[in-house]
């Protein structure tokens, strides 16, 4: 059971997502990270659905949620190295990790290529995940390296920084290594929850298409503060990320920040109503826009113009029933004036999401579900004035709907957890803009009176993702996955036209 002092929000969810994974797994499955992958359902899934089937948890549209940074118990799979004081309740868990995997991906044209590849390989990787928990304290580490043969050229499967190694010279031999690391702590004190480390944030009630930040983009460092004052819930987070990187080595020392703040409140179980704002600064820093009764949007008109870039979104929960949530949000990126947002001058830069979460457990360790979105980003959103500056995005990804600017977004997704199995499918379909203000790059001068029009030029793309695992004997997991893509021209970095991957991880 957690101390009393934790976070009262943390402990129903907390302690029903422990008892559902833990036992056949030494960390939480994070998303969609290359290096990290271990098959299994993603934290931030599982939790969405729990909140969703039960509504006594209240609903927390912050990402990491507690869950993420649960107290050890006696279920979690014993370590190789644990150190455990009962006195002064402190556990250490280390776990040495080993996978095998294979790889067969047939990727579309890059920098270093003139078509379309097909790139097959073995991959070994090795690495560990460490967990600590004390009085008030949680921390988890998950840092691996894995290495392959890539020939005729090297690629990042995941837009992260590669390692390539050509034969000759000091060098027996021509392979690629990916060094991946994720890790987060936090500390419970009486002023809230402090956190810090390297991972990801997801804020809003989405899953497929959240509009100001998501957990697809690559992990950044990162520091935040939550606090709870009865029904209303706050979260503020300071980040620092990168322009330039893409799967190769930085260059560029310019750096770019994120501020940005949650607010929530929940007046009742059935109802959550949120407002998300938003400060990305180029070469400049605004300590003073952590604390959070800082208005953000106020915020970025007493910044430099032109270093300073800003978003404000709202959104609204409704959990009619156990088992199902409805949810919507709308995103302001920037405008020239109220009355006139929805018109076609360019600046007018907006987006919403509507989706729909129905999760059932018929029968004992069952979980299932369906979730279903629709999106609409308008031309421009997430891009700013001068090109490489202040851009809502990290390492070429935006931080938010992950099609980018001048896209309709239809996906679904469904998953089941059946003791040690897990299963999930995918279906998206995008219509994807092509003429100007459709890609994260695309820059125009402030002071342009150009008018735009949604999905003038495009091309549509549909997308089909399957998933399975299958838990070893609490210590292993074996995985499969494949995807199909129509068309590679999406605004991703890792593009990928087919893939399948299956492996076997394990851990001590």
């Amino acid at each position: 059971m957690r101390k009393a002092c934790s976070s009262p929000w943390s402990l129903p969810v907390g302690l029903a997502f422990a008892g559902a994974v833990s036992a056949s797994s030494p960390d939480l499955v994070l998303h969609d990270a290359y290096s990290l992958h271990r098959g299994g359902l993603d934290a931030l899934l599982l939790d969405h659905h729990y909140r969703t089937h039960d509504r006594s948890t209240p609903w927390i549209g912050a990402w990491p949620a507690p869950v993420l940074d649960r107290q050890i118990t006696p279920a979690d799979t014993q370590a190789w190295l644990r150190y455990d004081d009962t006195v002064q309740q402190r556990k250490a868990l280390v776990h040495p990790l080993l996978g095998l995997s294979y790889r067969s991906d047939l990727i579309g044209p890059t920098s270093t290529s003139n078509g379309s590849t097909d790139l097959s390989a073995f991959v070994v990787e090795g690495g560990g995940i460490l967990r600590a928990d004390a009085p008030n304290f949680h921390a988890w580490g998950d840092a691996r390296i894995s290495v392959e043969r890539q020939d005729p050229f090297p690629h990042s499967y995941d837009g992260q920084f590669i390692e390539p190694s050509e034969e000759g010279g000091n060098s027996v031999a021509m392979y690629t290594s990916f060094a991946r690391f994720e890790g987060r702590m936090t500390l419970d004190t009486r002023l809230g929850r402090f956190g810090a480390g390297r991972t990801r944030q997801q804020w809003g009630p989405s899953y497929l298409y959240p509009l100001v930040l998501s957990q697809e983009t690559q992990p950044y460092s990162q520091v935040d503060w939550t606090m709870e004052w009865g029904d209303l819930r706050i979260r503020t987070l300071w980040g620092q990320l990168a322009i330039d990187g893409c799967g190769d080595l930085r260059y560029d020392s310019a750096t770019r920040s994120l501020y940005a703040h949650r607010y929530e409140w929940t007046p009742t179980r059935w109802l959550s109503v949120g407002a998300t704002e938003a400060l990305i600064l180029y070469q400049v820093e605004e300590p003073i826009a952590f604390v959070p009764i800082v208005p953000l949007f106020m915020m970025k008109g007493q910044s430099v113009e032109n270093s300073a870039n800003g978003e404000l979104a709202f959104d609204v929960t409704f959990r009619p029933r156990d088992g199902w949530r409805l949810y919507g949000e709308f995103l302001i990126d920037d405008m020239s004036e109220p009355a006139c947002l929805f018109n076609d001058f360019w600046k007018n830069k907006w987006a919403v999401t509507v989706g729909s979460h129905v999760a059932f457990e018929p029968l004992p360790s069952l979980e299932a579900g369906l979730v279903t979105e629709l999106s609409r980003v308008e031309p421009w959103v997430y891009t700013e004035y001068v090109p490489s500056s202040n851009q809502a995005a990290h390492q070429g990804l935006p931080l938010g709907n992950q099609n980018g600017p001048n896209t309709l977004s239809i996906g679904g997704t469904g998953y089941m957890t059946y003791r040690d199995i897990s299963i999930s499918t995918g279906l998206e379909w995008i219509r994807k803009g092509t003429d100007s203000g459709s890609s994260i790059t695309d820059a125009r001068p402030e002071s342009s009176q150009a008018r735009k029009a949604f999905l003038a030029e495009s091309k549509d793309n549909l997308i089909f993702k399957a998933n399975i695992s299958y838990a070893l004997l609490g210590h292993a997991e074996a995985w499969a996955e494949t995807s199909w893509s129509l068309l590679d021209e999406l605004d991703r970095s890792a593009r990928q036209l087919a893939t399948f991957r299956a492996g076997v991880t394990g851990w001590m």
